[in-house]
């Protein structure tokens, strides 16, 4: 599978697990309740013959951020970022002698996991819940934000 099949084929399955295209990357769908918006994009090691899944969590109402702005999401630094599990990096590898067919499999075991994070993390809640579980790491300020009181928010 060549670079250009595997790019085409992430997009696909993005596609068919309901994510919606933003540029160079993707957005998970927005809810009325959600509280953060996730993005995940593709990024070419450099000296590797493999990528990385970049996740991004946007939390609403940090650094001026709304959710009503999905043009902030693109070249803003995200308030939460992590990587693909690392029991899952081997579909990104194309130095892994796999077939086409397994990586495609794995790939979309690879979007069950994305939706699943996604998921939780449209909450605030949801995403102190994935920090609690070592699943992300937030950094002091942000936690702070995702703390406070609604009220104190505005």
């Amino acid at each position: 599978m060549t670079g250009r099949q595997f790019k085409d084929l992430f997009a696909a399955i993005a596609k068919q697990s309901g994510w919606n295209r933003l540029g160079n990357g993707w957005v998970f769908p927005q809810r009325d309740c959600d509280e953060c918006a996730v993005t995940i994009s593709l990024q070419q090691a450099s000296h590797e013959k493999k990528m990385y899944v970049n996740i991004g969590v946007y939390v609403d109402g940090i650094s001026g951020y709304r959710l009503q702005d999905r043009a902030h999401l693109e070249g803003t630094q995200a308030h939460v970022f992590r990587r693909e599990p690392q029991h899952m990096s081997h579909v990104l590898n194309f130095s892994t002698t796999i077939s086409d067919e397994q990586r495609t499999q794995e790939l979309v075991a690879l979007f069950t996991f994305l939706n699943d994070f996604a998921t939780k993390a449209t909450t605030r809640l949801g995403l102190l819940d994935l920090e609690k579980h070592k699943e992300v790491f937030i950094i002091s300020p942000v936690r702070y934000e995702l703390e406070r009181p609604e009220a104190d928010r505005q």
